[in-house]
């Protein structure tokens, strides 16, 4: 008896089903194990876990609550603890920003997979996403995991189908800006602007484009001064310059780009509108919370705005780095208006993309601070052989991406920390389109010995061999074990999920039980919120923040041991 042959349909399903559960289990056992094995003494988790705590109780953000970022950060989190019913520790806080960062990463793989035509390459998408965004585990329960989540999303709506350039994907997108800006008002700048600009170079020719155009062109030149002002004197200037050139070198190129089919500019009523309503239904929200008007401008735009003397952590770009970056925007900026002329050069620039492609993502994941020598060649995404080689549902994604990853490189000022991984996340994205466009060319460009070498392999051997090297790859980076972790739970109260080294865990629970005995309220310097949680003392009140000696003035610091409901003996420093 002949076996019947397996449909090729169900093939490729099977092998996909495969594959989507392999790479998801790894991000999994990745993202699980950092998080529960860092911990860093400058806490922001706990001041964050803190904050947290008073508003759900009430505390009226900005006047009772202090906070540096938005309210729809809280608003979100609060939503999200009240639908799993999760009580606010360590523990569960680790948790949900697992699921942010797990939820990122598939919507990271699901970009790529759609623009790309490749469940391979989705695939790697993910596991890199994942590995990038690492930095989740340095700072649990921080607004740059809503930042993460809504860029990643932001990201999908702008494909081809589905939402895409629909009025309900304009609408999402709008809204998305909104959350954003209510977030981390400066990310919600940048994206803004991107996806203005992108929009903008959509639009048939007329004086309304070139008005816009203008206008962001502008931007681009003044918003890092505007943003830098401070620092231009000092470690900033290079840094600066070279956002100024690799921005306005990207808003250029995507300017030139043209099409026979046009978004219609009505259609960008749908945009503002989301803005409008998402920005409105967060204010409201907060308004029926307590909170003033005075008081959510003072908490959103106004604080913020002091945030860079209050800590800042420089990105150092000398000026051999900017020489070359200009060198580099203006060679990519020659070929965008020579274009025309590339069509007997197609396969090699198709290779070049797809070599610049690959070279990002091992770049950035060896470390996110190569993103200052990967953004000179973002152009490259946006230069069609022929102007007629791309529709307009397919312009709109790789103009987004690559105007976001240029807009966003501006999340590391004042403070080049985890701010740099998540602002590189679109350019992680970039660097995956880059790859998908030049596929084609880089076939083209195989021998026939190669050829047929690749097609005499079994169907998806190549593909398994890369999935399994790439998650041994994540194995061997993350070091995580599936027979256990290195050390034994911390014991300390709300967070048994987190394994620290026994001496660490040992000292932390001495202090946490000595801090029980003593004292009937907690205010620690510096500002060690999860002290809070592992003695079960609580704070003072919602004034609480890592360097509050920095950020809290004369007044505000006087106010924290004066709450009427607090004897003053009770105190104690640790």
């Amino acid at each position: 008896m002949v076996a019947s042959k397996i449909p090729a349909h169900l093939t490729r399903q099977l092998f996909a089903a495969v594959l989507l559960i392999a790479t998801i289990s790894t991000a999994l056992l990745f993202a699980q194990y950092m998080l529960a094995t860092l911990f860093n003494t400058y806490d922001d988790e706990g001041y964050l876990l803190l904050s947290l705590v008073h508003y759900v109780r009430g505390g009226s953000l900005y006047r009772d609550t202090y906070s540096q970022h938005g309210p729809f950060y809280f608003c979100l989190q609060a939503t999200l603890f009240s639908i799993l019913r999760l009580q606010i520790n360590h523990d569960t806080g680790r948790f949900v920003t697992l699921l942010y960062w797990i939820t990122s990463a598939l919507l990271a793989g699901r970009f790529v997979c759609r623009i790309s035509h490749s469940i391979v390459l989705g695939a790697a998408a993910i596991i890199c996403s994942t590995f990038l965004a690492a930095v989740l585990a340095n700072e649990p329960g921080h607004p740059q995991q809503v930042v993460l989540l809504l860029l990643a999303a932001a990201s999908c709506l702008s494909l081809p189908g589905g939402f895409g350039l629909s009025s309900r994907g304009l609408l999402a997108l709008g809204a998305i800006g909104a959350a954003l800006l209510l977030t981390k008002i400066n990310v919600g700048v940048f994206y803004i602007a991107a996806l203005g600009q992108t929009l903008l170079c959509l639009l048939p020719s007329g004086w309304f484009r070139t008005a816009g155009l203008r206008l962001s062109l502008a931007y681009a030149v003044a918003a890092p001064l505007l943003l830098m002002h401070a620092d231009l004197k000092g470690w900033a200037r290079g840094y600066c310059l070279l956002a100024i050139c690799c921005t306005t070198g990207t808003f250029v190129c995507g300017s030139l780009l043209k099409s026979g089919c046009r978004l219609a500019v009505p259609s960008l009523w749908y945009t503002f509108i989301g803005v409008f309503f998402g920005a409105a239904f967060t204010v409201t929200k907060t308004s029926l919370d307590g909170v003033s008007i005075r008081a959510l401008i003072e908490g959103v735009i106004l604080d913020p705005l002091k945030h860079p003397r209050v800590f800042s952590l420089p990105l150092i770009v000398g000026t051999r780095r900017l020489l070359i970056a200009l060198f580099i925007a203006g060679s990519i900026g020659a070929a965008c208006l020579f274009r025309g002329r590339l069509g007997a050069y197609a396969r090699w620039l198709d290779t070049v993309r797809f070599t610049f492609g690959i070279a990002a993502i091992v770049l950035l994941l060896y470390s996110p601070v190569y993103v200052v020598w990967l953004m000179p060649f973002l152009p490259l995404s946006l230069i069609p052989i022929a102007d007629e080689s791309w529709e307009l549902s397919e312009r709109f994604p790789r103009l987004f991406i690559a105007n976001l990853a240029a807009t966003q490189f501006l999340q590391a000022y004042p403070v080049a920390g985890s701010q740099i991984s998540i602002g590189a996340v679109p350019m992680l994205l970039w660097a995956f389109v880059c790859i998908a466009d030049g596929l084609g060319g880089v076939h083209g460009l195989l021998d026939e010995a190669s050829r047929v070498l690749v097609n005499a392999l079994p169907k998806y051997a190549l593909s398994g061999t890369f999935l399994i090297i790439t998650v041994l790859f994540m194995m061997f980076l993350s070091g995580f074990r599936l027979l256990g972790y290195a050390y034994p739970s911390s014991g300390l109260r709300g967070s048994n999920s987190l394994h620290l080294p026994p001496e660490q865990a040992s000292r932390y629970r001495f202090l946490a039980s000595a801090t029980n005995a003593n004292c009937g309220v907690l205010f620690s310097l510096p500002g060690m919120g999860s002290f809070n949680f592992w003695s079960d003392v609580p704070a003072p009140n919602g004034w609480n923040l890592t360097a509050w000696v920095r950020a809290f003035d004369t007044a505000n610091q006087d106010e924290i041991p004066r709450d009427p409901e607090i004897e003053p003996t009770s105190l104690r420093y640790i």
